[in-house]
């Protein structure tokens, strides 16, 4: 027999440690003469005979003994070695034994290319989709080699992921300088993120290998700086930001890095934006802060919709006109930016700041911020009147439904309207694109009754934003025809709403777009009819964001101005308390005609 019959055999019945051995012994001449029918056998396998595609790892043992140079063996393990595409159940250990095994053969062969095997293996080590086994292999390759880890993005995955192999690896220097780049690679935060939840996660390791000095500290606070300044998916923000909270900046390292912090402050997931903002305030408080830098990061996180943020931002700019009155002007002005703001809360807070230090500023800021206040509900309009002189209303942007489309042409047989609803109602509550149904239902109806008013105020609390897009567009097509019931669809967002079975937070924004699209008309005796449910006495607690369907129904008034009250108002606008829903129900009481 053949020494490549003999090695055809052992690949067929998968006799690895035997094949082991003779991949073990073979010398120059016999790896000369293998070369040919080992790449031929190859391919025959990978044409199509699945038997042996399951041996394929024998590929990699009796290739790592036969073909010689780095360009030539590196494609061939990464193709035929450690990840088994048969058996998507073959064990980290299984992919660890054979990496052992290739790298055993290599040590016995002493050939002098394996710092360049160890290279081409970890440029081809793929994040996207992990090769345990090949990870292996580099490593080993990296310690047996004694040259510098090459910091790919495989590499820097597969040590963020191996915890405890990276305690070890970690009293390496040269695996200390892999660790910058784990701030760079994407899907490195999720792996941090998860980490600390384990005895020693990530956030902690890094922040003790800073603290004894093995990691330069400076850097890492730039590296998770810059990694909640590039966002992405929240679970990498999220480890990232458990890295910067464990590393726990002081004050002059926060100093060194003000400006780093702004474009967080702006873009940055809320609950990043917040960990930002307490640094530029921890700042100001020290007095490190420049007003003008305070102003321009105010800026930003006023047009963020996360009140919270704006609340704090606004004390911040109150307390600044308290320590430095001679900057009165500026930050006034700067406040100014609010009165566009979405929340009527918001708006009437920063008004109420304006308001306070009115008299201590110049009348030509008094006279921009008189320009900017025109945004302001006719309220709050009137309350800076009084400070700031005439305030003009806002220039009303004139809209208009759009025409009466044609009616579809359906197919026949079609069911009675009922049996349309019935079906739209179903698809709609199990959020299938219900959105499509609706716009259909725009088209035909002649008569929006209880179950199509319902089917329509599911659409508008459709989870997807595309459903929700395409229930506003339904509901304007229904204006345009003059189909649209407000008293039909208000009613049942208010039970719905008050049942629990309805969010208004996804509600309310449809309805507004559909005011601002041409149907204020009809939203506000959707609004009307909707409220007196939601107001009742019954109900144990309100539902949850009423105060922005009150503060909607404020801006209707001042464009349709009715001529009734709604049930029910009166009674929570009377109650005593500062909460935001009788704020805004005494607004509407005061909007509306006594």
């Amino acid at each position: 027999m053949s020494d490549w019959d003999r090695i055809d055999k052992l690949i067929r019945t998968r006799e690895y440690d035997e094949l082991l051995a003779v991949a073990r012994g073979l010398d120059d001449a016999d790896r000369k003469a293998l070369v040919g029918p080992l790449k031929e056998f190859e391919r025959h396998a990978r044409s199509g005979e699945a038997d042996l595609w399951h041996s394929r790892s024998c590929f990699a043992i009796i290739g790592a003994g036969v073909l010689t140079g780095a360009s030539v063996l590196a494609p061939w393990l990464v193709r035929n070695g450690f990840r088994d595409t048969i058996n998507p159940f073959q064990t980290r250990r299984q992919s660890a034994d054979l990496a052992d095994s290739v790298l055993d053969i290599l040590e016995v062969r002493d050939v002098p290319w394996l710092p360049d095997l160890a290279r081409r293996l970890a440029d081809r080590l793929s994040a996207s989709r992990f090769d345990w086994g090949q990870f292996r292999m580099v490593t080993n390759l990296v310690k047996l080699t004694g040259i510098d880890p090459p910091p790919t993005d495989g590499l820097v995955l597969g040590l963020a992921a191996e915890g405890n192999w990276a305690d070890r690896a970690l009293g390496d220097p040269r695996w200390l300088a892999v660790v910058p780049r784990m701030f760079e690679v994407a899907g490195v935060g999720r792996i941090i993120e998860e980490s600390a939840y384990f005895e020693v996660g990530w956030p902690q390791r890094i922040a003790e290998l800073a603290a004894n000095g093995k990691l330069d500290r400076g850097m890492m606070i730039d590296g998770a700086i810059a990694a909640l300044q590039r966002g992405g998916r929240l679970g990498d923000v999220r480890g990232f930001l458990k890295v910067y909270e464990a590393l726990e900046p002081d004050l002059p390292e926060i100093v060194d890095r003000l400006r780093d912090y702004v474009p967080i402050l702006a873009d940055a997931h809320s609950s990043v934006a917040g960990v930002a903002q307490r640094e530029l305030f921890r700042a100001d408080d020290a007095g490190k802060l420049p007003v003008d830098l305070l102003l321009d990061v105010s800026h930003a996180v006023f047009l963020r919709s996360e009140k919270k943020l704006v609340r704090a931002q606004l004390d911040r700019l109150d307390r600044v006109i308290g320590r430095e009155p001679g900057r009165v002007d500026d930050v006034l002005l700067a406040l100014g930016v609010v009165f566009e703001h979405d929340a009527a809360d918001i708006q009437a807070k920063a008004l109420d700041v304006v308001l306070a230090h009115a008299s201590a500023v110049a009348q030509r800021t008094r006279d921009e911020l008189a320009a900017v206040a025109s945004a302001l509900p006719a309220d709050l309009r009137a309350k800076a009147a009084k400070a700031l002189g005439t305030v003009d209303a806002p220039q009303t942007l004139m809209t208009t439904l759009p025409p009466v489309p044609e009616a579809p042409v359906l197919p026949t047989p079609v069911g009675s309207l009922a049996d349309i609803v019935v079906f739209l109602y179903g698809r709609t509550l199990r959020g299938r694109g219900g959105g499509r149904m609706l716009t259909t239902l725009s088209h035909t109806v002649d008569q929006m009754g209880e179950d199509c008013a319902r089917a329509f105020a599911h659409g508008l609390d459709a989870h997807d934003k595309n459903d929700r897009a395409e229930a506003v567009d339904a509901l304007l097509v229904l204006a345009a025809r003059d189909r649209w019931n407000p008293a039909a669809l208000g009613q049942q967002i208010g039970v719905l709403a008050a049942d629990v079975e309805l969010s208004l937070n996804r509600v309310v924004p449809c309805l507004r777009d559909l005011a601002q699209s041409g149907a204020a008309s009809q939203v506000w005796g959707t609004v009307a009819a909707a409220l007196p449910p939601m107001l009742s006495p019954e109900l144990e607690r309100p539902p949850q964001r009423l105060a922005d369907l009150l503060a909607l129904a404020v801006e209707l008034v001042e464009q349709v101005r009715p001529t009734t009250s709604i049930p029910g108002l009166a009674d929570v606008a009377a109650r005593r308390g500062g909460s935001r829903i009788v704020t805004e129900a005494k607004r509407l009481e005061a909007a509306l005609p006594g």
